[in-house]
């Protein structure tokens, strides 16, 4: 079962009955996968960003 990113815990909850361990370990898996990708996702928008300008310098706008 895939779950979008759009859903919020208190959702997931409400859609099925979790233990207070499970959600405890939930909150800590979550707080784990932002410390892991969290400035991993900035840096890329960053380098996405002056890829992009660097382009427009040459006028390539294909990619």
């Amino acid at each position: 079962m895939k779950l979008s990113k759009t859903w919020t815990d208190s959702s997931l909850v409400a859609r099925r009955a979790m233990s207070p361990q499970e959600l405890q370990h939930r909150l800590e898996l979550s707080r784990v996968a932002a410390a892991a990708n969290g400035d991993g996702a900035r840096r890329n928008r960053r380098a996405e960003k002056s890829r992009r300008l660097a382009r427009g310098r040459v006028g390539r706008h294909d990619d």
